[in-house]
């Protein structure tokens, strides 16, 4: 499989989408490791700054992967819509 296939969609168009979703992935991916290791290598942490950094985990999770959700549901309703 190349690396452009992971990237079509079902009829074989490039898929923008699955290219987004797969760019802020590896940017989450890189800033939680930033963030990780600044944490770990801080003396004096505070309990705030650990949730601030879980709450930025987790919206590059949520932004990495629901544009796509959200598509299919999308096709899926605009199909049953049409049928």
């Amino acid at each position: 499989m190349k690396i452009m296939d992971f990237f079509r969609d079902d009829s074989g168009q490039l898929s923008i989408i699955r290219l987004m979703s797969f760019l802020v992935l590896i940017v989450g991916v890189i800033i939680t490791f930033t963030i990780v290791t600044a944490v770990l290598t801080t003396p004096g942490i505070t309990q705030d700054v650990l949730k601030f950094c879980f709450g930025v985990i987790i919206i590059l999770m949520v932004c990495a992967f629901a544009p796509k959700t959200i598509q299919k549901f999308a096709e899926y309703f605009i199909d049953k819509v049409k049928k």
